[in-house]
């Protein structure tokens, strides 16, 4: 049975397991709990940090705001 007005999104698979940031070169470096090395994205404000480490969802807040936006290396 469908509930109705209800909406679901699926959780992110992969979850951050460290996120560092440098608020002088406004790097952002995040490693995931499924292994490999960091994900660096360069140019990340300190707004968009701080609204990564507050959010309840990190691997979808990583997937939305960051990943998109900030290129990876």
């Amino acid at each position: 049975m469908q509930e109705v007005g209800r909406r679901c999104r699926p959780a992110a698979a992969r979850q951050p397991s460290r996120i560092e940031y440098d608020a002088a070169t406004r790097r952002l470096d995040v490693w995931f709990t499924s292994g490999g090395g960091a994900y660096s994205h360069d140019g990340v404000p300190e707004a968009i940090y701080r609204a990564f480490l507050a959010a309840a969802l990190k691997g979808s807040y990583y997937g939305d705001h960051v990943k998109p936006h900030y290129g990876s290396r």
